[in-house]
């Protein structure tokens, strides 16, 4: 009975959509496949400026993935600090 209660809370607790942020970008990504698909690549023109500033955008994905690293690294902290904590109090 506790272990079901204890799967039960956990499925719950992360099944529910707190951060929008993933189906966002799912559909960002379904949306320049359909661009590709339907118009084809990119104009020479948007190519062009983009090569301009590849150095910036690499460097805004590297911070985006390192935020991304340390926003679930401190969500896994916290829920392993939680879970302790009701390990001590049994």
């Amino acid at each position: 009975m506790g272990l079901q209660f204890e799967v039960d809370r956990w499925t719950d607790e992360y099944l529910t959509m707190r951060d929008p942020w993933f189906p966002l970008l799912a559909m960002l990504v379904v949306l320049l496949a359909a661009w590709l698909g339907v118009f084809g690549p990119m104009p020479n023109g948007f190519v062009e400026s983009l090569r301009h500033w590849q150095t910036l955008v690499g460097a805004g994905v590297a911070v985006l993935a390192a935020s991304v690293a340390v926003w679930n690294t401190t969500r896994s902290l916290a829920h392993a600090k939680t879970l302790e904590a009701e390990r001590r109090l049994r």
